[in-house]
């Protein structure tokens, strides 16, 4: 189900060229990815797997990840 002004976007930009319509496309989806990302941050059930995915991003060399122990100020 769509809001009222997810839906009214979404009819306005049809109006669009198609190449304009490919754009906000990726700009939505983008901004889809990022509050997914934001969600999964900050839901507490997954304090596990975001532990251990650090975890392996810290051992991973080809990784910039910074260690723990620059992140505690």
């Amino acid at each position: 189900m769509l809001s009222a002004r997810l839906k009214a976007a979404i009819d306005s930009a049809t109006q669009l060229p198609p190449d304009a319509q490919e754009k906000v496309a990726a700009q939505l989806e983008s901004a889809i990815a990022n509050v997914r990302w934001d969600v999964d941050l900050n839901d507490p059930e997954n304090d596990t797997w975001l532990s251990e995915w650090i975890a392996e991003a810290r051992q991973d060399e080809t990784v910039d990840f910074p260690a723990a122990s620059a992140l505690q100020r």
